[in-house]
């Protein structure tokens, strides 16, 4: 969840660049926050799937990308807090 922030908020700057030069940027934020912890598994693939949306949208600005990123995030976030809750549960029986 962390990771997911923080690619939104190490692409703030660029809300307003070409939508090229944007994701060039995405790609060097995800690359630079992989090489903080390399090992720790839900980095990865939180990076992963924040570099697949933003290759996932064509033809749209810079700041519609970081909007739709700043959505994944959101979802990363809920789908955590759901997991952190069911082994909650799952640890109190």
């Amino acid at each position: 969840m962390s990771a997911a922030y923080g690619v939104v908020i190490g692409l703030q700057a660029s809300r307003h660049a070409a939508a090229d030069d944007f994701l060039r940027e995405v790609e060097r934020v995800v690359r630079y926050l992989a090489t903080r912890r390399p090992t720790a598994i839900n980095l990865g693939w939180a990076l992963d799937r924040m570099q697949a949306v933003a290759c996932s949208c064509a033809a749209i600005t810079a700041a519609e990308i970081h909007d739709r990123l700043l959505a994944e995030a959101h979802s990363i976030e809920q789908e955590d807090l759901a997991m952190c809750a069911a082994i909650g549960r799952h640890g109190s029986t």
